[in-house]
């Protein structure tokens, strides 16, 4: 059985208009050591007939959900097919650019006990400009700054086949939306290490049609006490992870009081905005509290 170096792994619903370009910029890479994997999440327009040409030449392998599942499901599908020893993220409608797959062959020659790491990204419109610039200062605590809030984009991720299929995303309904940062935090848990490629090698798409959080609030609140919950009861916060669970703790609860605030639920907002000092005593001291203290307010007013 041939097998590639990496299995790029592309979920896709209703991106008929978009995928393509996707799938090029694969296509396109200076690395060809890799296989597609575009799992369809039975889409209603027409990008499975869109995929057919790539299908007849080899170029990716199609698989499609009897229903639409969301990302995680599809990603995990992605795991379960890949053949190569490594597998990266691309979602349908994002970029990677010529040297991304030969950059991190690379950096994994080099490394290679590095089971996880990532690379640069930027967001780009849909004439390729770029509208804001990744930022590639290396962090010296992953854990840390995970812990902190997701700073890494699941597009640009480079993982151990086996560890990804090991690791998988939590396919739960009410993450959706969170279930990108439950996994990396899962993944750093068990590789103890996330290393970085500083280099802009991909590019996500900003267009009307990117697929965006549920807006309605108590949904948005359950799905982060959920996945507040679930982190915790799984243990995750122990070990490298352990000094900064208060910090998990109350970046959430600003989560929430920052959407509640914005959409004009301030009793809401201030509940959680207390939560947050409660969580974690110091963080009052941070200009990330205050600022969402004065985002109450603004709303308040208007």
């Amino acid at each position: 059985m041939n097998t590639p170096f990496f299995s790029v792994i592309i979920p896709t619903y209703n991106r008929a208009d978009l995928i393509v370009k996707s799938i090029e910029s694969v296509l396109k890479q200076t690395f060809t050591d890799f296989e597609i994997i575009v799992v369809d999440n039975k889409s209603t327009d027409h990008t499975v007939e869109v995929l057919q040409p790539y299908v007849a030449a080899n170029r990716i392998r199609l698989f499609v959900q009897e229903k639409n599942y969301e990302r995680a499901r599809s990603r995990n599908k992605g795991f379960e097919e890949a053949k190569g020893k490594m597998v990266t993220l691309l979602d349908s409608d994002d970029l990677i650019y010529p040297d991304c797959l030969a950059d991190a062959h690379l950096y994994k020659l080099k490394y290679p006990e590095v089971n996880f790491f990532h690379c640069g990204n930027e967001l780009i419109n849909d004439k390729g400009e770029i509208v804001k610039k990744g930022d590639l200062t290396p962090k010296k605590n992953p854990f840390k700054e995970l812990a902190n809030g997701n700073y890494i984009s699941n597009i640009g991720i480079f993982i151990d086949a086996a560890i990804a299929k090991e690791t998988g995303v939590d396919e739960a309904p009410v993450l959706i939306g969170m279930e990108d940062y439950d996994f990396l935090l899962r993944l750093l848990k068990r590789t103890g290490r996330v290393d970085f490629i500083p280099k802009i090698n991909c590019g996500i798409l900003q267009h009307h049609q990117r697929t965006s959080l549920i807006q309605d609030m108590p949904v948005i609140e359950k799905r982060v006490n959920y996945f507040v919950h679930k982190t915790l009861k799984e243990n995750l916060f122990t070990g490298n992870f352990a000094p900064y669970k208060k910090n998990f703790l109350s970046g959430n609860h600003l989560y929430i009081c920052g959407a509640a605030a914005v959409r004009g639920f301030s009793r809401l907002a201030f509940k959680y905005w207390f939560k947050a000092a409660a969580s974690n005593i110091s963080s009052i001291f941070t200009i990330k509290h205050w600022k969402h203290f004065f985002v109450i307010f603004k709303y308040m007013v208007k």
